[in-house]
């Protein structure tokens, strides 16, 4: 079940290999059949495919460069809930001066899926996506609901070296509220002042009836049960606020999306 959304830290690569799914919604349903998950890669069976992330990275890497410094290096990047890789490495190749931190969640994750993922098995992935690209780290697992993130630099003798941004994309609809209440709260305890943190994916608005597909999409989430749902964007305001940060933009996206970016105060 899920009750957080993890992320854990891979002490080495060559360890990842197993069947996991994902929690991004997509996929065939005859792959899903035969394996859980997004299907393979043909070119290279460590890869998995999620046809959201083919149609929306161009769109999100426009937002990342209209709002992470351009002057400084290395900008350092936090990406919670990295899924297949395909993100951080369209990302991480694009943006040469960004130091890229993906993760990844060990549980329950994706609403068309019951099954647990395999953590090696989408770390494989993000690894065989991002291989080759020095400025992208090993993945880490991390509880984005927790009060101390390691897979950050939290928890240890040393305080931790803050973040110029931290990034999820896909994640607060189905996650439970918990998830982004810690998402913020991290943003607002590892950002440097200035720091932005960026939340991509579907949102209802107040006074602001859903769109067709979200309206379908939000019904099919919270049918199963699990706290699941598309978030009022102004409810994540309202945490992002208690957390220490101001909304800096809202940026429509493509396929009924959108993009906040909040800032640290």
């Amino acid at each position: 079940l899920l009750t957080h959304l993890f992320v854990l830290a891979a002490a080495t690569t060559s360890a990842f290999s197993a069947v996991g799914v994902r929690r991004c919604h997509g996929g065939a349903a005859a792959e899903a059949e035969m394996e859980p998950g997004y299907p393979r890669d043909p070119a290279d069976p460590r890869r998995r495919l999620a046809p959201a992330c083919a149609r929306n990275k161009q769109p999100i890497l426009e937002v990342l460069r209209a709002h992470l410094p351009a002057d400084a290096s290395p900008v350092r990047i936090l990406e919670v809930a990295s899924g297949t890789g395909e993100h951080a490495a369209h990302f991480a190749a694009a943006l040469p001066h960004v130091a890229w931190q993906p993760t990844e969640y060990n549980g329950c994750a994706g609403p068309h899926l019951g099954a647990h993922q395999d953590l090696s098995d989408i770390c494989e992935s993000i690894v065989a996506f991002t291989e080759g690209l020095p400025n992208v780290a090993p993945p880490r697992e991390l509880d984005a609901a927790a009060a101390v993130w390691p897979a950050a630099g939290e928890g240890g003798q040393e305080p931790p070296q803050p973040w110029d941004a931290i990034i999820a994309c896909n994640v607060t609809h189905i996650s439970p509220t918990a998830v982004t209440e810690g998402i913020a709260s991290a943003a607002g305890r590892l950002l440097r002042p200035g720091g932005k943190l960026l939340i991509y994916g579907p949102f209802a608005e107040r006074g602001r009836p859903l769109s067709e597909g979200n309206a379908k999409f939000d019904a099919s989430l919270q049918a199963r049960g699990r706290t699941w749902g598309l978030r009022e964007a102004e409810w994540v305001c309202e945490v992002a606020k208690a957390a220490g940060l101001r909304l800096a933009a809202k940026v429509e996206m493509p396929e009924d999306k959108l993009t906040l970016v909040f800032e640290r105060v």
